[in-house]
């Protein structure tokens, strides 16, 4: 009886759930979630997704063995963004009470802490978790440009954390160490070994969305071969839901440039290491950014950077060091960044082994699993 005794069983691991309001999308966020889901579950907690509508992200969930829940969502819920407006933000709010009681239903009793990706996540999600009487991460990848909203979701959440120092939300108190968890990838622990092609690649991870501005890239590109210089350019990413049009522009634009024999757009690509491997240069020019991961992954395989000097991405790319700046919009500015990269491939190979190492030092993905740990260890105590 004594022996049976000591060996009772372990209570059960805690269970953190993760909320994610833009399931269909391919986004940094979307790929932030499931590196830390994998994290967690690593160190031994269980991970749990809730989903408002199904998409991609939940496939993706599923092939990685995360349990996930499509609570689904009323339509006037689930438009994408910033297209909430006119009657149907009243729809929108008129459908959030509901919607709160039936995640609540779903979470109490059955998960110890949510975590609600950025501002809409938290909207949706953040008080059903107070309803269920659990805490609530709001985790802030962007700012929604909201003020009032933000100073509601701060007061809502148990804990805010920032995936960049730079990100401030006005009225929203956070620690600048303990509450920034930045973006990771997996990071090679020496740098890869790369065989650019000939002519240069161009490469770029990018979603087909206005704010990623692909069309500096094209503007660039045409003068890069007004200059007499042969490139080639891959544009990596899916069209964004409902802004197909951006896209068609952008294949518009390739003709009328007359750089459409030179670009490829190849849509989302699962594995672009052996792209990114033959790339003479990586190249991002979106006009809001905060830590991009795309970024990050060319970094983590020593492709040197061109990227706009926008958002958190100088907390990455240091100019001159580990990549090149450019203001943004700037086609020119781009195209002369590229050009000095490829007049001097030696020194552009040493500023990618720089930014290998800068990625691998303070973005590695199994660090930053660490730092979630911590956080719901400080929340929740130990996950077993």
């Amino acid at each position: 009886m004594l022996g049976a005794a000591a060996s009772a069983p372990a209570p059960p691991a805690r269970t953190v759930a993760f909320f994610d309001a833009y399931p269909r999308a391919r986004g940094g966020g979307q790929a932030a979630l499931r590196q830390m889901a994998a994290g967690l579950r690593e160190r031994g907690w269980q991970v749990r997704v809730l989903l408002p509508t199904d998409g991609q992200l939940r496939r993706e969930l599923d092939a990685d063995g995360v349990r996930v829940d499509v609570v689904a969502a009323p339509p006037a819920l689930t438009v994408y963004g910033g297209a909430t407006v006119g009657l149907a933000r009243v729809a929108a709010g008129l459908s959030l009470p509901r919607y709160w009681w039936r995640l609540a239903r779903l979470l109490r009793g059955h998960v110890d802490a949510l975590h609600a990706q950025d501002l809409r996540g938290l909207l949706l999600a953040g008080p059903a978790a107070r309803l269920a009487r659990i805490p609530v991460v709001w985790h802030v990848h962007a700012d929604s440009g909201a003020p009032l909203l933000n100073r509601l979701a701060g007061r809502l959440a148990t804990r805010v954390v920032l995936s960049s120092p730079s990100l401030a939300i006005p009225g929203v108190p956070v620690h600048p160490d303990r509450d920034v968890v930045p973006n990771g990838v997996p990071v090679p622990p020496s740098v890869p070994v790369r065989t650019p092609a000939v002519p240069p690649r161009l490469v770029t991870l990018s979603r087909l969305h206005p704010v990623k501005q692909v069309e500096v890239l094209l503007d660039a590109t045409a003068q890069l071969r007004a200059a007499g210089i042969d490139v080639r350019v891959d544009v990596l990413g899916e069209e964004q839901p409902g802004h197909e049009e951006y896209a068609a522009m952008l294949r518009r634009r390739a003709e009328e440039l007359r750089v459409d024999d030179v670009v490829t757009f190849h849509g989302h690509v699962d594995h672009p290491e052996p792209m990114l491997d033959a790339a003479a240069v990586y190249v991002h020019t979106s006009s809001h950014e905060m830590q991009p991961l795309a970024i990050l992954e060319a970094m983590s395989r020593a492709v040197p950077v061109v990227a706009s000097a926008v958002g958190g991405v100088p907390e990455i790319v240091r100019d001159g060091d580990t990549g090149r700046l450019v203001p943004d919009a700037d086609p020119t500015a781009v195209a002369a960044a590229v050009r000095e990269l490829l007049a001097d491939p030696a020194a552009a190979a040493a500023m990618g082994r720089r930014a290998h190492d800068h990625v691998r030092a303070h973005f590695d993905a199994a660090a930053v699993a660490d730092r979630v740990d911590r956080l719901y260890r400080d929340l929740l105590g130990s996950p077993a």
